[in-house]
């Protein structure tokens, strides 16, 4: 016998604030976007200021709360334009997006840098596959 109904666990509320972006304030951007000397290296290893931004951005909000999120550009805007002042300063930042598979492959780095995933056999990347949730 088939069900056609989904049970629902989460409000749409509830989904919204587990998977979407935590709301920092000034302080709170100051703590989680501090990085030590292993995290900029893998930051500043990323080959665009935009997915240097971006990748800070994706570890701070890891570093608060250890889920992964898929935001868009729009909804992050005012931690971006912390991080490329204060943390990458350079060149401004143009909004944009990335795609699912680059944020996917910054999340592949940010669970080797907290040791969430080991690195596949001599590849140095992580065996962990992911995808947003729906």
């Amino acid at each position: 016998m088939a069900h056609d109904e989904r049970i629902q666990i989460l409000t749409s509320a509830e989904e919204s604030e587990l998977y979407g972006p935590p709301s920092f304030t000034e302080a709170d951007q100051r703590y989680f976007f501090s990085f030590n000397d292993i995290e900029l290296s893998r930051i500043q290893r990323q080959k665009s200021r935009q997915n240097r931004c971006m990748f800070a951005v994706l570890l701070g909000y890891f570093k608060s709360r250890p889920i992964p999120i898929f935001p868009s550009y729009h909804a992050i805007k005012h931690d971006i334009q912390y991080v490329a002042e204060h943390v990458l300063p350079g060149r401004g930042l143009r909004p944009f997006n990335l795609d699912t598979k680059s944020i996917s492959r910054i999340y592949l780095k940010i669970f080797l840098i907290t040791h969430i995933a080991q690195p596949s056999s001599g590849t140095g990347t992580a065996s962990a596959a992911f995808s947003p949730p729906p």
